[in-house]
């Protein structure tokens, strides 16, 4: 998404958690001392997240600060948060964790996970919408006149009920990958939930088709709109899963249920 003026945005550092990660294991598995250049990397970047965009005493990991770090609760940009990042961000700090053994970011993973999905979570229709306010519901807030041709705006305003198949991906093993570390009961009830909702909304219901239809609307019925890409790739789908199975192999070796 584009960055609004005035403010910083979090995907920066969530996407550079990840990337510098996954370039690190590869750096060494080939005995590469770029290693620990990009596990470093990836750390500063994880720091950045927690420090500056998570917000514990409001349960909340925030899309947008404005750049000097500040909130901006009262404004619509600063009161939107987007589900779907946050949680796919909260597995990406739980494997840095679970590969550097810091415990504590493997707990502020695993509390993103909670704090956004109950958020996100739709009670009237089931899913997660694309954003929702700091305070749950439809965003809202003043615009300034700063921000007034940004394009975010017109996605807050007409957008932000989507029900993407991203979102639910990444959503769904966040949840597993949640209870594997906590043994908390809530996430397994709530993945199970969330997984119903999700094979009866996005799998086309042409069985000779075999995809997930890429978009909903609020109430689960599918939109004919571009979400970022004039294709549906199946990157999220595919990684989610396949993640996803490992967790549970690792719990089924070790003996849970």
């Amino acid at each position: 998404d584009d960055i609004p003026k005035g403010y910083d945005s979090h995907d920066k550092s969530m996407i550079m958690v990840e990337t510098s990660q996954e370039l690190a294991s590869v750096a060494r598995f080939f005995n590469d001392p770029a290693a620990d250049r990009l596990t470093n990397s990836a750390r500063k970047a994880m720091r950045r997240t927690l420090d500056v965009f998570l917000k514990p005493d409001d349960q909340l990991l925030l899309e947008r600060v404005k750049t000097g770090g500040e909130t901006a609760y009262d404004e619509l940009l600063g009161s939107s948060v987007l589900p779907g990042h946050a949680l796919e961000d909260a597995w990406f700090i739980m494997h840095f964790a679970m590969t550097t053994g810091d415990d504590a970011a493997l707990r502020a993973g695993i509390n993103i996970t909670r704090w956004m999905t109950e958020l996100g979570w739709d009670h009237e229709y089931g899913g997660i919408p694309q954003y929702v306010h700091k305070d749950g519901g439809p965003p809202r807030g003043r615009i300034l006149d700063e921000n007034c041709d940004d394009r975010m705006i017109l996605l807050l305003r007409d957008n932000w009920a989507n029900k993407l198949w991203w979102v639910h991906s990444e959503a769904l093993y966040a949840l597993i990958l949640s209870y594997e570390h906590s043994n908390d009961p809530w996430f397994m009830d709530t993945y199970g939930k969330l997984h119903e909702y999700v094979f009866s909304t996005f799998p086309n219901p042409d069985k000779n088709v075999g995809e997930w239809i890429q978009i909903r609307d609020r109430e689960g019925k599918p939109e004919d709109k571009v979400v970022a890409l004039p294709v549906k790739d199946p990157y999220h789908i595919t990684r989610a899963f396949m993640h996803l199975i490992k967790s549970l192999e690792r719990m089924m070796e070790s003996g849970r249920k």
